[in-house]
């Protein structure tokens, strides 16, 4: 059999032509040429018939309901050069992360398989991305689900309560893996003293995360999830400056 092209090669050009579409919808500058629009919204749990035929790259958008813990992509008996990818979250200004936060398939012969699970909050907008190789032969019709998944860790409360008159401090830090850094991860800021314990705040595209208001007097702990990993915790205390920075790396798997 042909050797197919990457995985991540097939998952690039793909990614672009999608979130080139998604990221320029309403907006005054036109999509790229290459871009592909997304076909429509999946529903949570709700099987859907993919058929490629002889397109590379098909895309759907996924809204997470309010109680949502995490997200994955199933699919049965994908064909060999097809693969499928999970995007997301989707940023406050429209963009999406530059990397996928979970992908599964392209595997030698047809068989099931998973992208996820990965933590998503609710409300959250995500894309599920159906790519297969464009020099092979038009795909057959394939099963496509995305469920919810209850076995990511919930989400703390995201807003901090300072006392008045504090002026607080900012940490910041970028969440890293072997590859570089990881868009997505979860990370948990927790300070015992304060009125609400535990906050979290999901990394953007280029794995960064902030804190806004810490208390300058307080000791906290920091520690970041993704996939199912978790980095080691970092304790922060004595704050001297108003800016804190504090880098978050897992270790090698």
């Amino acid at each position: 059999m042909r050797a197919l092209p990457s995985l991540v090669c097939l998952l690039a050009a793909a990614l672009a032509a999608c979130v080139s579409a998604t990221e320029s919808g309403g907006a005054a500058v036109a999509p790229a040429p290459s871009a592909v629009a997304p076909r429509g919204e999946l529903a949570l749990d709700a099987p859907l018939v993919v058929d490629l035929g002889a397109e590379a790259v098909a895309c759907w958008t996924v809204r997470l309901p309010p109680d949502s813990l995490g997200v994955r992509a199933e699919v049965a008996l994908a064909p060999p050069s097809v693969a499928v990818a999970l995007v997301g979250p989707r940023g406050t200004d429209g963009a999406w992360p530059d990397l996928p936060a979970a992908s599964c398939g392209e595997s030698p012969d047809s068989a099931p398989c998973t992208a996820g699970p990965v933590s998503a909050a609710g409300g959250s907008e995500w894309l599920v991305v159906a790519y297969r190789d464009p020099a092979a032969a038009p795909a057959p019709p394939f099963d496509l689900v995305v469920r919810r998944d209850a076995s990511v860790p919930r989400p703390e409360p995201s807003l901090l309560v300072r006392p008045e008159g504090v002026w607080g401090r900012t940490i910041v830090g970028v969440v890293t893996d072997e590859r570089g850094p990881v868009a997505g991860a979860a990370v948990q800021l927790t300070d015992d003293a304060a009125v609400v314990p535990v906050v979290s705040y999901y990394t953007n595209s280029r794995g960064e995360f902030r804190f806004l208001r810490v208390h300058p007097d307080h000791w906290v702990r920091l520690k970041a999830l993704k996939d199912g990993r978790w980095t080691n915790e970092r304790e922060l205390s004595g704050f001297t400056s108003d800016f804190v920075r504090q880098d978050l790396p897992f270790g090698r798997r």
